[in-house]
């Protein structure tokens, strides 16, 4: 009987660089890849935002789709279904003769309860092909990972290696027989903004023609370091967040783009200061890792206690652009509008909510997972912390946003864009 397999795609949409498909393939003569839109980002949350709003849907839906066709054209399927992801592998296991499932190992807590019951009952397999680190070649265990950036980033720039690129997958095994028809999506009809500085294509393809244009087209990236400050358009950083968060394209691809790319135009700060971006979306991969559901507790990996006085009063006059700042309205509307923010906005509209308004950061974090199509659980919950003075920044830092404005949006033009 031939050895069959389930590939369970996750928060990895793609082909390139996938080391938990390539041992799958290798270790498998029959393959059946699923993937699964669950039903808890259907519905509202406990504060009613929408657990994931219309363009972060149809960002997702768009971003599987184009993995489907791919895997389709390679004279596959991908079986994308809607459900309990738990419920859906041990029934679809048991069905193919209790075969085990391979997938990437995740570091929310979320997700790793489900690796957990899922393993209660199939053989399962998870290879750590999301982080750059190999959590063996890290110079500390998971459980001591500094709490300050620069401690973890020093020593891993000391002492570690990033993991090597995996070629693309350019052939599949034969799919088993079953039973399960794909989901077919609900249509939406949203249409993103003009003004917006990101599209909502989100698959593999879409990911490495950004990669093309941004750095080799316009060489954009020699001035990353001086231009990421920007607010306007879709050129002043890499607009790659979109694609790392769905994994149509992974952090260690980037790295080493970056790396050819220095080999034919020269490395710099900005070549550099990209690598040390995606030290931070690293950085706090293994800060999640570490701490577990207290990244999404109210106090904080620090346990500290706070009191926020403000309510959903001030939470919808902040969502709604009508605080009266300016700066934080714009960014606001420009969130509504296209789902995407820069990371100025955020640090700024952030510090508004909590230490103006005074509205407990949680919330402030669960409207972005509903709105942003960047959204990824370590980076967004983590920086809130961080901005909130609960997580890990060693300073109780708060924006000055008026003055944040006059550096870099002197003239006014951000402001009258999403006025």
């Amino acid at each position: 009987m031939a050895h069959t397999s389930i590939y369970w795609y996750r928060h990895n949409l793609r082909l390139r660089d996938l080391p938990s498909l390539e041992r799958c393939i290798a270790e498998s003569d029959q393959v059946l890849p699923v993937w699964i839109f669950e039903d808890r980002w259907e519905g509202d949350d406990e504060l009613g935002f929408p657990v994931m709003d219309d363009l972060r849907y149809m960002h997702l839906r768009d971003s599987a789709l184009g993995l489907q066709k791919r895997i389709h054209a390679m004279g596959s399927e991908l079986l994308i279904l809607r459900g309990d992801p738990v419920k859906i592998l041990k029934t679809l296991s048991a069905q193919l003769g209790n075969c085990p499932v391979y997938s990437s190992l995740e570091v929310a807590y979320y997700e790793r309860q489900q690796e957990i019951h899922l393993a209660e009952s199939c053989t399962l397999t998870v290879v750590n092909d999301q982080s750059m680190y190999d959590e063996g070649d890290l110079p500390f265990d998971y459980w001591n990972v500094p709490r300050v950036f620069t401690d973890f980033r020093k020593k891993v720039e000391k002492y570690s290696k990033v993991r090597q690129e995996v070629a693309v997958v350019s052939a599949m095994p034969p799919v088993p027989d079953h039973d399960y028809v794909s989901w077919d999506y609900p249509a939406k009809t949203v249409s993103m903004d003009d003004r917006s500085a990101v599209s909502l294509a989100g698959d593999e393809q879409a990911a490495w023609k950004r990669v093309q244009h941004y750095f080799y087209d316009t060489q954009a990236l020699s001035v990353y370091k001086k231009t990421r400050n920007g607010l306007i358009g879709s050129m002043y950083s890499s607009k790659l967040s979109q694609y790392l968060a769905v994994g149509s394209i992974s952090a260690v691809s980037v790295y080493h783009e970056i790396k050819r790319y220095e080999q034919q135009h020269g490395s710099n700060e900005s070549t550099y200061w990209l690598f040390f971006e995606l030290l931070w979306r690293e950085f706090f991969r293994w800060v999640a890792r570490k701490h577990g559901a207290k990244i999404f507790q109210l106090t904080g990996i620090m346990d500290r206690y706070r009191e926020y006085p403000g309510g959903r009063k001030e939470l919808q006059r902040w969502i709604d652009a009508e605080t009266g700042d300016a700066f934080v309205d714009a960014n606001m509307r420009e969130l509504a509008a296209t789902g995407f923010m820069s990371n100025r906005g955020r640090q700024n509209v952030a510090s508004y909510l909590v230490h103006r308004l005074r509205v407990p950061w949680t919330w402030g974090a669960r409207y972005f997972e509903s709105q942003l199509i960047d959204y990824d659980a370590t980076s967004n919950w983590c920086n809130w912390m961080y901005q909130s003075g609960v997580g890990n920044d060693p300073r109780d830092r708060v924006f000055n946003t008026i003055r944040q404005a006059d550096m870099y949006d002197k003239d006014g033009s951000y402001r009258e864009l999403w006025s």
